[in-house]
């Protein structure tokens, strides 16, 4: 790139596959750096380096989008318009939860009982991460942030305004979700009766609010 004059895009392919972590992080920044006077495309299998392109970017102010490729039982290669649910952000993961309520909708108004109740249960895992999602990234600042390699304490001086009321709002969201989600195994009469659909919707309302 050096030698060459010409700004076309640039694509590179797990450009950290062979390189050990430490490196990892200069690469991504080198990469972000290269993004502003040209456009950068990268493809990964690693779920950490993509957070790293997605920290440079925010830190150097540089643009981007994400895609996601997946496979289906027959075919690979299916383009998604965001990244993975594991690197979303609240606010992107409040936006497919949206999605996810009108599916919930038509299972509540075509399905039966159980299928509803099936449904619900996965919306209420995913609802449970999004609030995960959001102590790490809104309420404590991204201070702490899974996949990512640093503890970033000047962060801490924004953390002065986290109440006892946000705390026992992010506890009995959790309790909730936790009661109704995917995951445990319950008695018969545990869980009863089920949330209706205008609840889930509530549910969802809450995290967006707070």
């Amino acid at each position: 790139m050096t030698a060459d004059n010409r700004q076309s895009a640039v694509i590179f392919d797990d450009p950290v596959n062979s390189l050990s972590h430490q490196w990892s992080s200069k690469v991504a920044a080198r990469l972000i750096a290269e993004s502003h006077s040209r456009q950068v495309v990268v493809f990964t299998h690693d779920i950490v380096f993509f957070k790293l392109l997605l920290e440079q970017a925010e830190v150097q102010g540089a643009k981007h989008e994400s895609v996601a490729l997946e496979r289906s039982r027959k075919f690979a290669g299916l383009v998604r318009d965001s990244a993975p649910w594991e690197a979303l952000t609240t606010s992107k993961r409040i936006k497919y939860l949206n999605t996810k309520l009108q599916d919930l909708r038509r299972v509540d108004k075509d399905g039966t009982d159980a299928e509803f109740r099936q449904a619900s249960r996965a919306f209420y895992g995913l609802l449970r991460e999004t609030w995960e999602r959001l102590v790490e990234e809104k309420l404590l600042n991204k201070v702490v942030s899974r996949f990512e390699r640093g503890v970033y304490t000047q962060r801490l001086s924004r953390l002065v305004d986290i109440s006892d009321t946000d705390i026992a709002k992010v506890d009995n969201a959790m309790g909730k979700c936790s009661t109704y989600f995917t995951g445990h195994d319950s008695a018969p009469a545990v869980g009863d009766p089920y949330p209706t659909i205008e609840e889930i919707e509530m549910d969802l309302h809450n995290i967006k609010d707070f």
